[in-house]
């Protein structure tokens, strides 16, 4: 069994390298939106508050695996449990409306120490709702005893592939949000 330190700097590390490319757009537009000499700094704002709430998840979540290693260490129920959980969820009409939510993005302020406040806002804001529409989807792979990178892989393809989906109505349905795989296909990046 791993150390809460040990479990936090993977989880770390695997947050910024899933989510990292989902936040081009958002960093996209908080340059557009502020002033050049500006643009670093509350592009720093965002990805504080964006992965604050990350970090503050992936606590949360690594606690409860290390309860759940202790009681049934190199099991798969738990995986198991999980995976028809995120399944459900995937499928849910709050997780549709997590994704909606994920698309709002707010007007920041021009200026001054509100425009560094607007950011870090909106990665919290941001953060939670991505949080909202990937938590079960991240939390299956880390229960694996066994497969974990070829889970996260596939994980994180889905992620960013729902997340480039426009807003739909929030309703129960079953979508495989394959958007990503599509643009490859179409781009003949990945052989029919």
């Amino acid at each position: 069994m791993n150390s809460v330190s040990d479990m936090m700097i993977g989880w770390i590390l695997m947050v910024f390298a899933m989510m990292l490319p989902k936040l081009i757009v958002p960093i996209q537009l908080i340059n557009e939106h502020c002033f050049k000499h500006m643009r670093l700094l509350m592009v720093f704002h965002f990805i504080l508050g964006y992965a604050g709430v990350w970090i503050f998840t992936g606590f949360l979540l690594n606690l409860f695996i290390l309860y759940i290693n202790s009681k049934m260490p190199g099991s798969f129920v738990p995986a198991v449990i999980i995976g028809v959980i995120a399944l459900i969820w995937q499928f849910s009409p709050v997780k549709q409306k997590c994704l909606n939510k994920g698309h709002h993005h707010p007007v920041l302020a021009a200026w001054g120490i509100q425009a560094y406040k607007d950011a870090f806002v909106f990665g919290c804001t941001h953060g939670f709702w991505c949080v909202g529409a990937g938590w079960a989807l991240m939390f299956f792979p880390m229960l694996l005893p066994q497969g974990h990178n070829f889970a996260m892989l596939v994980v994180t393809f889905i992620m960013l592939s729902e997340h480039m989906e426009h807003p739909q109505i929030p309703r129960w349905h079953i979508d495989f949000r394959l958007k990503l795989l599509k643009i490859l296909m179409s781009q003949n990046l990945i052989k029919r």
